[in-house]
């Protein structure tokens, strides 16, 4: 990782303690964030080494590209536009829906948004929608 990965890694991660937040209160911010994305094979042989189980060569594994929208998913919640904080949310649930095979080869873009989950006993739900799409 360069140093200036770690700057911007670490200036995300600042982001989620802002004390600038807009309370959104119940209106939901149109929060989106996009980039272009090609698969790194080191990455991916490091994520092959600690979730082992995906014997794949030529696609990926489904659940990599969560791995990828990190950046993504971070930059979301440290937006100034999110009404909460992030530090003490809680993740409870994964969904995956794979439409096609992932060719480890291509050139995707990986985008990811908020979306309305409802609301749950014990406060509101978040949720975010992560789409790679081919090309």
């Amino acid at each position: 990782m360069s140093t200036r990965e770690t700057a911007l890694g670490l200036l995300r991660h600042a982001r989620l303690f802002r004390p600038d937040r807009q309370n959104a209160g119940t209106d939901w911010p149109a929060l989106e964030t996009a980039r272009r994305w090609r698969p790194d094979p080191q990455h991916l042989r490091r994520f092959l080494e600690l979730c082992p189980g995906w014997n794949l060569t030529d696609y990926l594994p489904p659940t990599y590209p969560q791995v990828a929208a990190v950046d993504l998913h971070l930059r979301l919640l440290g937006d100034r536009g999110f009404p909460w904080h992030p530090m003490g949310l809680v993740h409870r649930s994964n969904n995956l829906e794979l439409l096609a095979p992932l060719p480890v080869d291509r050139d995707y873009q990986l985008s990811a948004r908020l979306a309305p989950a409802g609301t749950h006993r014990k406060g509101v739900q978040v949720g975010i929608e992560t789409m790679l799409h081919d090309g």
